[in-house]
């Protein structure tokens, strides 16, 4: 035998509505997830009910007016008349109940006016009327605007291993101020928390960051023991640079100096890095130092900074802390300072206003560190 459709609504007297619950309730045979509310879908879904092709449909949520959140545990109501006689009318009405305040009714009345309502907690929403001609699919989302807009929830944090109290866990709602940490015996408590249906959140070093979806009444404290499985969150991998810095350079400040970065330091690191047998190659790769070869007719190293506008002022030279001194301070054998290898560190000034008082240069300082000045 061949399935036989339901009775239709709104042009003939036995026409019946079908509420469908998203929430997975016991109202209709379907069964809809929120993440269903597609109009096409529901529509397929409604002629498993109802096999006509015309039937009007209408489906949406209810939400808290302040707050934008989905309100569980709503009654949804729909209201019509439709007449009986040439001086009487049928009022008819019809409600369901959803867990999360989602639904859709098919097969609603049509060529007649309708109201839609829900209440929630003790109060009643806005009323919204439509009127359908035959075969319209609309979503109407229902908003109820609470006489008390907020509540609260406490609860107690359980490690699921072993059962002990979770203590030092940090409780909040995202996007919110509202937070509480939970006290030694893994309790805590938010108070004027938005009504409806909230997620919170839990952070803790050993659990990690779950999610716990929570229902907040009306003037009303709501109590959850939560049992939480370690999951520790996970951090980048730590990198650990050990530098080991000589202690008679320690000693001498050179350290002190380059963090305040008033000049330019060449440390063991860098020389570590970069082996340098000769002084001359070292100053060569530091930036605003020139160094000119002169042979008259032996040859010399002629240098200069950068910032220099005179030819006649020579670099100050300092080495090991002390100031070095010869005839002619422009004209240098700079291998000959520190031969061999022998170079520790250099620091480079190169104007009064950077230069230390100890290494006082009119023209600019250079202090070569010598491994024999270490070894002294």
């Amino acid at each position: 035998m061949g399935r036989r459709a339901p009775p239709r609504l709104a042009s003939r007297p036995a026409r019946v509505v079908c509420a469908v619950l998203v929430a997975g309730a016991a109202a209709g045979p379907l069964r809809l997830a929120a993440q269903d509310l597609d109009a096409r879908l529901i529509r397929a879904r409604c002629r498993t009910v109802h096999d006509i092709e015309d039937q009007s449909l209408i489906f949406g949520t209810v939400i808290d007016q302040r707050t934008g959140t989905t309100l569980p545990g709503s009654t949804i109501h729909l209201a019509w008349s439709t007449p009986r006689g040439v001086s009487d009318t049928i009022h008819n009405h019809v409600e369901t109940r959803s867990d999360n305040g989602v639904f859709v009714f098919c097969d609603v009345p049509q060529r007649t006016r309708i109201t839609a309502w829900a209440d929630a907690a003790g109060s009643v929403g806005e009323r919204t009327d439509f009127f359908f001609n035959g075969g319209e699919t609309e979503r109407r989302d229902l908003y109820i605007q609470f006489r008390h807009q907020t509540g609260g929830f406490a609860g107690e944090l359980i490690d699921a291993d072993n059962g002990e109290p979770i203590e030092g866990a940090r409780v909040h709602i995202p996007g919110t101020d509202l937070q509480a940490l939970s006290d030694q015996h893994g309790r805590f408590r938010i108070r004027d928390a938005p009504v409806g249906a909230i997620e919170a959140r839990i952070d803790h070093i050993r659990y990690g960051s779950p999610a716990v979806s929570l229902t907040v009444e009306p003037r009303q404290t709501s109590y959850a023991q939560i049992r939480l499985s370690p999951a520790p969150i996970e951090v980048e991998p730590l990198s650990v640079t050990i530098d080991v810095r000589p202690q008679w350079l320690e000693s001498s400040g050179f350290y002190d100096r380059q963090e305040e970065g008033l000049g330019q330091f060449v440390t063991p690191t860098d020389l570590e890095r970069t082996p340098f047998r000769r002084f001359s190659e070292v100053l060569r790769k530091v930036p605003g130092v020139d160094i000119r070869n002169v042979c008259r007719p032996h040859c010399y190293q002629v240098i200069r900074m950068s910032t220099q506008s005179s030819v006649q002022c020579p670099v100050t030279f300092y080495i090991d802390g002390k100031k070095w001194s010869t005839v002619r301070e422009d004209l240098l054998d700079l291998d000959a300072l520190a031969p061999n290898g022998d170079i520790a560190a250099v620091e480079v000034y190169r104007g009064i206003s950077q230069t230390p008082p100890q290494f006082y240069g009119r023209c600019g300082s250079i202090v070569l560190w010598t491994l024999r000045g270490g070894r002294g």
